[in-house]
């Protein structure tokens, strides 16, 4: 997998604008459903409303945070040192590489097999990614939040970058059969399920399976985890996210089994229990 280089669009923008970047209507890519990143004036390359002292001939992007001209590699508007610009490309949205080392936002490193290596997944985090962009002139624009984040491998380890710190290795995960649930969250191989580089204890890889990404639920046969954690007093058969308005905001999903409501620390609780925790 491999992203191919486009050039940046050029944008006839008032430069006093450039500040309100984030509330300028003319800077929301649709095909995207963001703002754009890379971007030109005809004279100079931005990312965002950074100047990118780039070659604007020669300037490529590959995606929202990879770039390059005849000279340099970019990361957002950092120029990337040590990097080979001949063999320079990006995978996904979230991983990078040159004939030596790999890149996300969480900086350079070194995989184990640079030969082998390859992305996951889209290089994207796909929860609760929906969001309104306002801008300054009262409009609105649904779109996505589009924050880089997913697993990669090589024929000997699995390395995941969750946005927060470096990149990171699935220590205990088998690079051979790892796979991932494509949400850049979760993944598993053929003895386990991984919550970002963490393990779920005791889950059995066959039956596992997501129940609300957004909320972080997922079970196998007999348990129920939220997010990483098993959730012991939770019945796998009944349980349900049910949707309730307990007080004057929008509804909402509140995890429950046959027997009882559950906090979000897994503890059970009834349901007089629930509304009164919320007071």
């Amino acid at each position: 997998m491999t992203i191919a280089p486009t050039s940046p669009p050029v944008l006839d923008i008032a430069f006093a604008t450039i500040s309100q970047f984030d509330q300028n209507p003319a800077f929301f890519d649709k095909d995207d459903q963001a703002p754009i990143t890379w971007w030109s004036d005809g004279q100079q390359i931005y990312w965002r409303d950074h100047e990118i002292s780039a070659d604007p001939a020669s300037f490529v992007c590959f995606n929202r945070s990879f770039a390059k001209d005849q000279r340099h590699c970019f990361m957002r508007n950092t120029r990337l040192a040590g990097a080979d610009v001949e063999s320079f490309k990006a995978l996904n949205a979230c991983y990078s590489v040159d004939r030596r080392y790999a890149w996300t936002l969480g900086g350079r490193f070194e995989p184990t097999d640079i030969q082998s290596f390859e992305v996951c997944d889209a290089g994207l985090n796909l929860r609760r990614n929906r969001t309104i962009y306002p801008f300054h002139d009262g409009s609105t624009q649904q779109g996505l939040r589009q924050i880089p984040s997913g697993y990669a491998r090589d024929a000997q380890q699995v390395y995941v970058y969750d946005f927060w710190g470096k990149t990171k290795l699935v220590k205990s995960a088998d690079a051979t059969s790892f796979v991932s649930n494509g949400d850049s969250i979760y993944g598993r191989d053929r003895s386990q399920v991984f919550y970002i580089q963490k393990p779920l204890k005791g889950c059995d890889p066959q039956s596992w399976q997501l129940l609300d990404l957004d909320e972080g639920f997922s079970r196998d046969a007999r348990h129920i985890y939220r997010n990483e954690k098993r959730w012991p007093e939770a019945d796998a058969d009944s349980f349900t996210l049910q949707e309730l308005q307990l007080d004057d905001g929008a509804p909402m999903k509140y995890p429950r089994d046959k027997n009882s409501f559950f906090l979000n620390t897994g503890a059970r609780v009834t349901l007089q229990e629930l509304k009164q925790n919320l007071d």
